[in-house]
């Protein structure tokens, strides 16, 4: 009787491949202490080493004070810089062949009183307020010669309608706001070409006034004035013009202004090279 209980308990274990649920159950209790506790342990471990290099930085620091310092300002220098780079001032040149660049309007150094002034508009799209803002004439080349009229210069071209007062003063050019400059004026004849307008305009000219010939481009540029005395003649002229202030890198243009005579001035833009190349 007892043998044969016996065998049937060793037959029934023999036959199954899996160890008796006792055996299971407190060997995976005892596996999954010993993962915890290594776990634990390895998790003590890391945090004291972490507290320790801590400590060990700020020890440090705090000995080296001047450490501290100097990556204090690099840090704060490196903002600043991302800062203002990010709401710098940013100007654009604009040009065009019709109005507002290119219109009638009186002029005092015409022998008529009218000219035909060629304006270029200064645009400030940037997050800031671009400060001390002046337009410079740099070069100026005549189609088909080799010799510059102007090379690598900065003559100062007045603001147009006479900027804030002085037409000389730098500018402070508003975020999202545009100003315009004059590049130069044609004189020419009036609108209404009688001689009854013509000679009141010459019977009161403003004292010491110098009046340009008809038909040719005198630029705004007193400055230029004394370098070149002579007015340019009609052609097509390739100009570089550049606009500096305080808070803003230059912004520059090339500008190509053909001519006939007052009436037909047409203004375009180009990026070939301003320089004649060498033979």
């Amino acid at each position: 009787m007892h043998i044969a209980h016996w065998s049937n308990r060793v037959a029934g274990h023999a036959g199954s491949s899996r160890a008796p649920t006792w055996q299971i159950s407190s060997l995976s209790r005892s596996t999954t202490m010993l993962f915890c506790i290594r776990r634990r342990c390895s998790r003590a471990d890391a945090s004291a080493a972490a507290a320790g290099l801590r400590d060990t930085a700020l020890i440090k620091m705090r000995a080296n004070p001047l450490g501290i310092a100097i990556i204090g300002g690099i840090i704060s220098q490196l903002i600043l810089l991302f800062v203002w780079f990010f709401t710098k001032p940013r100007l654009r040149l604009q040009i065009g062949s019709v109005v507002p660049f290119v219109l009638v309007a009186r002029c005092a150094h015409s022998p008529t009183g009218w000219a035909t002034w060629i304006r270029i508009r200064v645009k400030n799209w940037g997050c800031r307020d671009a400060q001390s803002c002046r337009l410079y004439l740099t070069d100026i080349i005549k189609k088909g010669e080799r010799e510059l009229i102007l090379k690598k210069d900065a003559m100062r071209l007045w603001a147009s309608a006479g900027g804030d007062g002085d037409p000389y003063a730098p500018l402070t050019i508003s975020r999202g706001f545009s100003r315009f400059f004059d590049i130069g004026f044609i004189p020419r004849l009036p609108p209404s070409s009688s001689h009854a307008t013509v000679k009141s305009d010459l019977d009161h000219p403003p004292q010491g006034t110098k009046f340009w010939p008809v038909d040719h481009l005198s630029l705004a540029s007193p400055e230029f004035w004394i370098r070149h005395p002579e007015p340019l003649p009609p052609a097509t002229y390739k100009f570089r013009t550049a606009a500096s202030g305080n808070n803003f890198h230059p912004a520059t243009r090339k500008i190509r202004i053909s001519f006939k005579d007052a009436n037909t001035v047409k203004v375009s833009s180009f990026s070939l090279p301003i320089w004649p190349r060498r033979a």
